[in-house]
């Protein structure tokens, strides 16, 4: 006979709640970190973490419902296109990546 139990070892109401694969580290100072996209632009934007849940982990400060957070790839191939094509390449380039991606 076996089983399977869970244990829950804290809670939080109203956390704000993101992937944990997008969150960064920078190796020189150690904070952690987020590519966000604010406008047309991608920002860098530190963040203090929480609890971690499984994949997921919450985000203390630093970030606002409704953000739009940017894995570290679409960040890197954002800033690459809005240097070589403006913000209208930069949002092309993104779209066909993605529609790539998602028919492999």
């Amino acid at each position: 006979m076996t089983a399977d139990v869970g244990i829950e070892t804290s809670r939080r109401a109203n956390a704000l709640v993101i992937p944990a694969h997008l969150v960064q580290v920078d190796k020189t100072s150690g904070k952690t970190y987020v590519n966000k996209l604010d406008g047309k632009q991608v920002v860098r934007v530190e963040i203090s973490l929480g609890l971690r849940s499984g994949s997921d982990i919450e985000v203390v400060s630093g970030l606002a419902a409704g953000d739009k957070v940017l894995t570290p790839l679409a960040a890197e191939q954002a800033a690459t296109a809005a240097k070589s094509s403006g913000a209208f390449g930069m949002i092309r380039e993104m779209h066909d990546k993605v529609s790539n991606t998602q028919g492999q």
